[in-house]
């Protein structure tokens, strides 16, 4: 049986602190690191794509609220559109 290993959502965060955020200043009502985590949360619920993520975030806007800042459902596509996948990539 494999090990379960729990980590706190700080850690989560602290983990993509060196993330660059490429999206344009004006667009940045919300912090990257914000989206990349709800999303990789819903992802890992099951959600396939920008829209399951929102949706998904929408369900769980109580309890996301209490711990990060919301992004507006179309965050999550206009944000994911625009960083390079590559670097993205990297920071794992």
């Amino acid at each position: 049986m494999a090990k379960v290993q729990r980590v706190c959502l700080d850690e989560i965060l602290g983990y993509f602190d060196d993330l660059e955020d490429p999206r344009d200043t004006v667009n940045r009502k919300h912090p990257l690191v914000s989206v990349v985590v709800i999303a990789m949360m819903a992802v890992l619920s099951g959600a396939a794509g920008p829209t399951a993520i929102a949706k998904w975030a929408a369900l769980k806007a109580e309890f996301l609220t209490g711990v990060l800042p919301l992004p507006a459902r179309t965050s999550f596509a206009a944000s994911w559109a625009c960083c390079n996948r590559r670097r993205f990539r990297r920071v794992s």
